[in-house]
């Protein structure tokens, strides 16, 4: 009984520690903040929505796109349409470590030699 209490609390114990390395290490932020830009008595209103995330290929970089966002009842139901602008900025936030760049460098010095 003693020896399967013991086995129950490690996979417990790995089962938190695997999702708490998951969640850290997801790329994407998720929504940094909004605004809204014109009231809608029945429904949502409409809002311009900033949404964050780290560059997947080049460490080092994080990206913010600003979106409108239609409220109201369409945008309640999901069917409004937004409109297209939108805006993208992407800073760098740390030392960059591009994987892509290191792989086309090692290929090029070893076709290089070729």
């Amino acid at each position: 009984m003693r020896r399967l209490g013991l086995i129950l609390g490690s996979a417990v114990l790995l089962f938190v520690v695997l999702c708490s390395v998951w969640i850290v290490s997801r790329p994407e932020r998720g929504t940094t903040g909004s605004v809204n830009t014109k009231f809608r008595l029945f429904g949502p209103d409409d809002k311009i929505v900033v949404d964050g995330f780290d560059d997947p290929k080049v460490e080092g970089v994080a990206c913010h796109i600003a979106r409108a966002q239609t409220g109201g009842m369409k945008g309640a139901f999901g069917v409004a349409e937004d409109t297209s602008d939108a805006s993208i900025a992407c800073r760098q936030i740390g030392p960059i470590r591009s994987s892509a760049t290191s792989r086309m460098a090692s290929v090029s010095l070893t076709s290089g030699a070729a």
